[in-house]
């Protein structure tokens, strides 16, 4: 009896001591794995954060040529602009132009949309002066032939101030087969006027010009330049803009000022860039 029990207790034992180092060994084993799977992780992570940093370096370096260029472009523009205000500065032109006739003319913009834009303009003539004026509302601008220079003259309730730049006109002469006579006269603003059919790059339509004396001056319209067409108090057709765009155009006279006497005086303007 005491040897069975004593063989009982040594398999008791051994049992004990088996499962003691079974979980001793899983145990070592799972932390073995946990060790294992820490240092996989470590190394993936450390990779990770390497790529993260050769990503982001690549990035802010790009981004940092980028900005060193849109610098580079910022400072040529200012400088082009810096440049532009010293030339406007510096523009000689007369010291007092003058204009003895002046036409108000409506212009009616019609784009493809249908949307209408109604603009109210002027136009001052002087007989025998080397320049005319065009008057936007209260901006009028001179277009001086004598100096090849424009003149902004701009008024407002609590100052007057204007800008001139260099202004080389080019030439518009229109071809005579551009020009097509039209039969019959139209009567504008009480001027009888004598109507062209013009065809040119920008604008396609009919125009009604006066010979009358009282328009005598240097102006030039680019459709119909020459003077012996006289100048255009009515003018209806279609302007192609640079992006194929067709506005239908309407430009009427609706009065003719004679005996203005308007004077612009550079006297009486400051100098808008000083």
């Amino acid at each position: 009896m005491k040897k069975i029990v004593a063989v009982m207790f040594a398999l008791c034992c051994g049992l004990c001591v088996a499962q003691a180092q079974r979980s001793l060994i899983n145990g070592a084993l799972n932390a073995a794995s946990k060790g294992v799977s820490n240092a996989v992780a470590k190394k993936v992570e450390s990779i990770a954060e390497k790529q993260m940093e050769v990503y982001l370096t690549k990035k802010l370096s790009a981004y940092e040529q980028h900005l060193a260029e849109e610098s580079k472009k910022y400072q040529e523009a200012m400088g082009a602009w810096q440049d532009s205000l010293i030339a406007m500065t510096n523009v000689p032109f007369e010291d007092e132009y003058q204009f003895n006739t002046v036409v108000n003319t409506e212009v009616v913009m019609t784009n493809e949309q249908g949307e209408k834009e109604t603009l109210p303009c002027s136009y001052y003539l002087n007989a025998g002066a080397e320049y005319f004026g065009y008057g936007v509302e209260t901006m009028i601008t001179v277009i001086d032939y004598k100096n090849n220079v424009m003149v902004c003259f701009s008024s407002s309730d609590t100052s007057n101030v204007y800008f001139a730049y260099k202004y080389t006109p080019t030439s518009t002469t229109v071809e005579d087969e551009s020009l097509q006579k039209l039969s019959g006269t139209k009567t504008v603003c009480g001027y009888s006027c004598s109507g062209y059919k013009v065809i040119g790059p920008m604008y396609t339509g009919d125009c009604w010009a006066s010979s009358s004396s009282d328009f005598a001056g240097n102006y030039t319209n680019m459709y119909v330049p020459k003077s012996s067409y006289g100048f255009p108090l009515y003018m209806e057709g279609v302007i192609v803009g640079t992006n194929g765009e067709k506005v239908n155009y309407v430009s009427t006279a609706k009065k003719v000022q004679k005996n203005a006497s308007v004077k612009l005086r550079k006297a009486d303007y400051k100098n808008m860039f000083e």
